[in-house]
């Protein structure tokens, strides 16, 4: 009979869960009204939307539509969003499956379930790999960013060359750009620029690629321990959901 809203993992989740019957400008009155708390919705990592308790929804394609341009302004403040929908029967879970499509302007994760269950351990495993990407990621820059600093050390106490006429003086001023330029290539893989979906391959590409990591680095980098994740354990809801 209406939207349930809730938040939970320290502000980093967002739960929706419809109940009874339930129509689409519900939720794109629910969606619009997020747009209103920017600061909150920053915050937003992930989320699963639960059809669970709905008994009967009624939604137009122009309203779908509707619903993934507020989604689309929604992802102007939460670009890398996890966004799971539970939908156990056919009509709802078939809407849902539009929404996705019409939404792929977002830029977010997004995948149907039929059940709470699958839907959980996704975002769980979805948001694990992601803080071991970003781990394996700031190790491969911490590495490199020592490297260079080495380098930049060889190049202070190289001895006084003569111009155009050491080639070991300008191979150590090639390679210290070579390593600065590796350093920008990382973060470009690492950065808003690649979506969260493809920094592991990204990253496995990078890593194969780079002349000054060796194999026991990339070992390194990928068993690094993740630093703070972003929030608390996931909590989990009975016969429940969330969303974003």
């Amino acid at each position: 009979m209406g939207l349930n809203i809730t938040f939970r993992d320290a502000g980093h989740g967002i739960v929706m869960v419809g109940t009874g019957t339930l129509n689409a400008q519900e939720i794109i009155a629910a969606k619009r009204a997020l747009l209103g708390e920017p600061d909150r919705v920053r915050m937003l990592t992930h989320g699963i939307f639960s059809f669970t308790e709905v008994t009967s929804f009624n939604a137009s394609f122009e309203e779908i539509r509707e619903l993934a341009g507020v989604d689309e302004q929604l992802a102007l403040l939460i670009p890398d969003a996890i966004v799971a929908v539970v939908a156990p029967r056919d009509h709802e879970f078939g809407t849902a499956r539009m929404w996705e499509a019409l939404s792929v302007g977002t830029g977010w994760e997004t995948y149907v379930f039929r059940a709470p269950e699958p839907a959980e351990e996704w975002i769980r495993s979805t948001l694990a790999t992601r803080e071991t990407v970003a781990a394996a990621g700031r190790q491969v820059e911490r590495m490199l960013q020592t490297r260079l600093a080495e380098m930049q050390e060889e190049v202070r106490e190289y001895p006084v060359p003569i111009a155009g006429c050491d080639a070991q003086f300008n191979f150590l001023l090639e390679q210290r750009a070579a390593v600065a330029a590796e350093i920008a290539r990382l973060r470009m893989v690492m950065g808003k620029e690649t979506a969260p979906s493809e920094r592991p391959a990204k990253l496995d590409a990078f890593l194969a690629s780079c002349a000054f990591l060796q194999r026991g680095d990339v070992e390194y980098a990928w068993s690094a321990p993740a630093a703070d994740t972003a929030g608390e354990p996931l909590t989990r809801m009975s016969g429940g959901t969330h969303t974003a």
